[in-house]
């Protein structure tokens, strides 16, 4: 049992190792997420930092505005935050080689996952587990990292009421 669970692990390795040697598949997911992105842009952020909402018309406090945070908030049950365009594209750029060791984590823990792992063989899945544990722990370390540095202050007064009813 313990030559599998080695086995999966030198394999999780492996498939880690060629996906960072191959950046083509991370970068151009990395390039599409701010690809959509605009300087000017207020996004909605929840429960994952690679799917920003975009804030219609960049007032937060419409009443168009407020119903589309309180729907992506219900279909997401995660509190809402506001974050800068500008700021999340910089911050994503200045961070663009953590990111895209990231996704190469997820898409590797991913692969490792779906293939058959014997039930008797526990080595092996707990190294799996453990695998997409990190990289939902580096996923969570992304959110609250970019809740700090790219948050939407606003243009004036007008907004704080609705940002502040936001607040990570």
């Amino acid at each position: 049992m313990e030559t599998k669970g080695k086995v999966m692990n030198e394999l999780f390795n492996t498939v880690t190792q060629g996906a960072m040697n191959d950046r083509s598949e991370q970068e151009a997911r990395f390039d599409k997420i701010l690809g959509n992105i605009n300087d000017n842009d207020v996004l909605i952020l929840t429960s994952d930092p690679f799917i920003a909402n975009k804030l219609k018309g960049n007032d937060p406090d419409s009443a168009e505005s407020k119903e589309s945070i309180k729907f992506i908030e219900k279909e997401n049950k995660s509190k809402a935050f506001l974050a800068s365009g500008k700021q999340y594209k910089n911050w994503m750029n200045e961070n663009k080689e953590r990111i895209v060791e990231l996704f190469a984590l997820e898409n590797a823990s991913s692969y490792v996952a779906e293939l058959a792992i014997p039930k008797d063989d526990r080595n092996a899945y707990y190294d799996i587990v453990d695998k997409a544990l990190e990289a939902m722990r580096q996923k969570t370390d992304v959110m609250n990292a970019i809740k700090e540095n790219c948050g939407y202050t606003g243009a004036g007064e007008q907004g704080v009421a609705a940002r502040s009813q936001m607040k990570p």
